[in-house]
């Protein structure tokens, strides 16, 4: 498989639902804490994406998480949801599955600190 096949791959599988529940994870580390986000997205564009084929590993840089999160509260009298974009970048780990004609992420994490006022203080 052509090393720009892979970094594609790695594009639509950062953003599909094999990896959704993943990124619902990382979200719950936000600041402030949130109680639920919904309709996340990644945008990326695989030349941002570095590939270790031989390591099946890689990393990536400039992408933006895109989310809704719920802040202030669960109910609709104490809560409100805000939209957010923040610009992250990480790493991680997959593999070949289907006689190497597809790829499956196994692990990604994010270097950045889920601020999601940052220029409050």
């Amino acid at each position: 498989m052509e090393i720009d096949v892979i970094r594609q791959k790695l594009v639509d599988k950062l953003n599909s639902t094999e990896t959704y529940d993943e990124w619902i994870d990382i979200l719950q580390d936000t600041n402030p804490a949130n109680y639920g986000v919904e309709d996340v997205e990644i945008s990326i564009d695989y030349k941002d994406i570095w590939v270790a084929v031989r390591e099946n590993t890689f990393t990536f840089k400039n992408a933006e998480l895109i989310f809704s999160a719920r802040l202030g509260g669960s109910s609709e009298e104490s809560g409100y949801d805000s939209n957010f974009r923040i610009a992250i970048s990480g790493n991680g780990q997959f593999e070949f599955i289907s006689k190497s004609q597809d790829i499956k992420i196994i692990d990604f994490s994010i270097n950045e600190h889920l601020e999601l006022y940052p220029d409050r203080e």
